[in-house]
């Protein structure tokens, strides 16, 4: 299983989601970021994904879950029909994606743990 604490334990973690919706309702005015697709690890929590839906209207969602007990639990627990649980890890996922010819804004969020903040990276591919 995982080697992080969960999330819903850490205070810290709440603050550095609710900063990233805030700078999505941000992005709002400007990208209909509703249209785009989540793609996250919800883990049997789905945390992140609960929030995003909820608060920026995100109904395109894509969960990749490696481990194959933590991927049957997600498929238990899932909280919404929109989102699509993938039995995969990030690297299959995004050389997948990657191969792909698209154009868009594609947002990565993820932790810089030698520093301990999260990161967020917008592209503009088009």
């Amino acid at each position: 299983m995982a080697s992080q604490p969960f999330y819903h334990l850490r205070p810290n973690k709440s603050i550095d989601r609710n900063l990233f919706v805030q700078t999505l309702i941000g992005l709002t005015s400007v990208f209909p970021v509703a249209d785009y697709w989540y793609t996250g690890f919800g883990s049997y929590m789905f945390d992140d994904f609960k929030i995003l839906h909820e608060r920026l209207n995100i109904s395109k969602m894509i969960s990749l879950e490696a481990d194959p007990q933590v991927f049957s639990r997600a498929k238990f627990n899932l909280p919404y029909n929109c989102i699509d649980i993938k039995n995969m890890d990030s690297t299959a996922y995004l050389t997948r994606m990657l191969t792909i010819i698209f154009s868009g804004l594609i947002l990565f969020r993820h932790q810089d743990w030698a520093l301990n903040w999260p990161i967020i990276q917008l592209c503009w591919i088009g």
